[in-house]
């Protein structure tokens, strides 16, 4: 069923309407988190379940594992980080001046910080 470019236009306005005022309570976007949590959780295979509990059970060690792993293979991590930055140099260029750019405020803001810090440092000497 198409709609004529009036009702488009009603409904959109009722939309936006009501977009307007709509916002949620502290309550109930936890209610809502947790309702999504909860659905992710009754969607997952056996499999998937028990993997997170384990992971959940023995994050720690796994950390401890992994960071061995990595200390003791650090030749080979660092081998494939560049190959990694290599096939994907320019994406990540793009991806670093889009961050640079959306957040040049807060690098700034922090800069002076610093600065400032390092000034006050010195006159206390």
């Amino acid at each position: 069923m198409k709609f004529t470019p009036e009702e488009l236009a009603e409904m959109a306005a009722a939309d936006a309407e009501i977009e307007k005022d709509f916002s949620l309570t502290r309550e109930e976007r936890i209610s809502a988190n947790e309702r999504d949590r909860e659905a992710e959780r009754e969607n997952k295979t056996a499999q998937q379940r028990y993997n997170s509990a384990y992971y959940l059970a023995h994050k720690e060690a796994i950390k401890a594992y992994v960071k061995a792993w990595n200390d003791a293979n650090a030749e080979h991590v660092k081998a494939h980080r560049k190959a990694y930055y290599e096939a994907n140099k320019e994406r990540i260029r793009e991806w670093k001046k889009e961050w640079y750019q959306a957040n040049k405020e807060r690098i700034n803001a922090k800069a002076r910080a610093r600065k400032a810090a390092k000034k006050a440092a010195e006159k206390q000497r």
